[in-house]
This record gives C-alpha cells, sequence and structure tokens, in this order.
C-alpha cells in the first residue's frame, strides 16, 4: 500500500508527513456530491487503505460535521467499490474529490510524487468519516480532519503492494 493523503470535506493541504491546513471554498447551500474521478462498482474492492493517523482543527470556515457524514450515504459512496487515483494524478500530489455534500469534501492525493495508481474504497471513506468526525467537533458542529494512510498501489513494472496516499476528510 502506497500511502495517501485523505482530506475529508474539510479541504485541506497537507505536506508529506504532518498535515498543514489551508481554506478552500466549497459549496455550502444545499445538498451537492460530486466524484472527481472514476468509481468502479466492485463488492469486492472497498476496504483499500489502512489506518489514518489524522490531525484535528476547527474554524469558523470548517464544514459541517452533519455534512461529512451524509457522503457515504449518497451515490456513488453508496456503491459498494472503489475509485483509482491514476499514475499521472497521483505524481502531482494535487487533491482529487470522491464526494462532496453541504459544506464538506473528501479529497485525496498521492503523497510519494512518484507516478503509481492508487486505489480508495468506498469502505475507506465510511470508515475515515465515522471514525474521525465523530469527536472533535466545535460547539457550532463544525470540523476539519487530514491525515495520512498506507493504500492499495500498483506501481508500472513493479505491480501492487501498499503506498503512501494523504487522505484529507472534513468540512469546511
Amino acid at each position: 500500500m502506497q500511502l495517501v493523503t485523505t482530506i475529508l470535506s474539510l479541504f485541506a493541504t497537507m505536506a508529506m508527513a504532518a498535515p498543514s491546513f489551508h481554506t478552500s471554498t466549497v459549496s455550502s447551500g444545499g445538498p451537492l456530491l460530486e466524484k472527481r474521478f472514476s468509481h468502479t462498482p466492485d463488492p469486492s474492492k472497498t476496504n483499500l487503505c489502512g489506518e489514518a493517523v489524522v490531525q484535528y482543527r476547527t474554524s469558523e470556515l470548517s464544514p459541517n460535521a452533519s455534512d461529512c457524514w451524509e457522503i457515504p450515504n449518497t451515490s456513488p459512496a453508496n456503491n459498494p467499490g472503489y475509485w483509482t487515483l491514476d499514475a499521472g494524478e497521483a505524481a502531482s500530489k494535487q487533491w482529487y474529490s470522491l464526494g462532496k455534500f453541504g459544506t464538506c469534501e473528501f479529497k485525496i492525493r498521492g503523497n510519494t510524487g512518484k507516478s503509481q495508481e492508487f486505489y480508495f474504497g468506498t469502505q475507506d471513506i465510511k470508515f475515515f468519516i465515522d471514525a474521525h468526525t465523530r469527536e472533535g467537533y466545535d460547539e457550532e458542529g463544525r470540523i476539519e480532519v487530514a491525515g495520512n494512510a498506507f493504500c492499495m498501489k500498483d506501481t508500472p513494472g513493479q505491480g501492487g503492494g501498499l503506498g503512501y496516499c494523504s487522505c484529507l476528510g472534513g468540512f469546511w
């Protein structure tokens, strides 16, 4: 598994080891769900990442935790399967959205700068959101979460395994 940085609609940018946050504009109106790249339906491939090491933060710009809780319940996240972050996307170290709902967005990026495909499952999103957003929000229900996790990867000429990805899951 390669390490992937995950951002939960608390879109923040993360450095390779320790996440650092910056704000990003996310729609704050009604529900908005969006996926950035290819979702592949496959019930046998929904849990492709390990436990994330996360950091929490809240501010006036943080997303509503309740919006984040809706991401796993909305298509395509509620359709068992996985997303592929292709080698070019992973090498770019840019953030790519897996889903948005209201003020919350879930983003990932490759964290090594290498050309490797990463796979992130629908169960990974559900677990990340449930494990890291049910606590830690402020009195107004806002939260930001960012962390690193190892996710399945495929390196051209080397095959699969685990790789380092940055994952931002959160709200704002």
